[in-house]
């Protein structure tokens, strides 16, 4: 179902299967699940206002693992970013456009989407859905959508930003993990309370196999980054001393503890 499939043209919508959305439209989605409270606010305040109310909100509804993922991190755009930087929006546009029914070759998370898309068909019910961000606009995202349609991977909702970053809208579909290549869009959605993480290219062997292996850290990412702040306002001495007369008490849980 196509919530709003906006572009220059009109007639080149998505597949009626595929969700996608304007960011207006899920800005004022995200303001309906927030009551219609964030009044005049701007800036960053109403990002987190919307933020925490939407989120709460979709987060009652649902137990799924919600992932939003970046587009340029779940296929490889270098090429078209390229073009884009080099040669303009008007140049990059038309790239797209001739390119629409050339896959695009996967990115450095498809594998982790994928295996993460599998955990699904060995459960009793879903339990995890990816959702994709992208600053391209509906129109020069057609390429993206049939790209995941030739490699037959199960999402199905996605906002087009036309250019924006799409970090602020995240909460609006309820995702409690955003990933991306572009570490500012990473900055600002852990400023809004939401866990995220940069993706970087893996050095290892890219050998496919159904193993899903995820290390986290643990200072301020499984739990509360309490102790990291004391050590760097107080120094290591202070440091230590709290953390003898804290040993038993359990810590905290950081951004990604949910």
């Amino acid at each position: 179902m196509s919530e709003a499939a906006t572009g220059e043209n009109t007639d080149r919508t998505v597949s009626k299967e595929t969700d996608a959305t304007a960011c207006g439209t899920v800005a004022r989605k995200a303001d309906r699940e927030a009551g219609g409270k964030t009044g005049r606010k701007t800036g960053r305040e109403t990002d987190r206002g919307i933020g925490r109310e939407a989120g709460r909100k979709i987060e009652k509804q649902s137990s799924r693992l919600v992932v939003a993922i970046s587009s340029r991190a779940l296929f490889d755009l270098a090429d078209s970013h390229r073009i884009f930087e080099e040669q303009g929006l008007a140049a990059y546009r038309e790239h797209q456009i001739a390119e629409e029914n050339e896959p695009l070759k996967p990115g450095v998370a498809f594998n982790l989407v994928n295996k993460l898309l599998k955990l699904n068909d060995v459960l009793e019910k879903p339990a995890v859905e990816v959702i994709l961000l992208s600053r391209n606009s509906a129109d020069t995202g057609l390429r993206i959508f049939h790209s995941i349609q030739h490699y037959q991977l199960s999402i199905s909702r996605a906002a087009f930003c036309s250019g924006n970053s799409p970090y602020r809208y995240i909460p609006a579909f309820g995702s409690q993990l955003f990933l991306s290549l572009d570490g500012a869009d990473v900055r600002q959605a852990l400023e809004l309370g939401v866990a995220a993480a940069t993706i970087m290219p893996a050095r290892h062997s890219k050998k496919a196999d159904d193993h899903l292996k995820i290390a986290f850290d643990g200072d301020a990412v499984l739990f509360s980054d309490a102790a990291e702040k004391i050590y760097q306002e107080e120094g290591l001495e202070s440091f230590a001393r709290k953390e003898r007369k804290s040993a038993r008490q359990p810590l905290e849980g950081g951004p990604f503890k949910p």
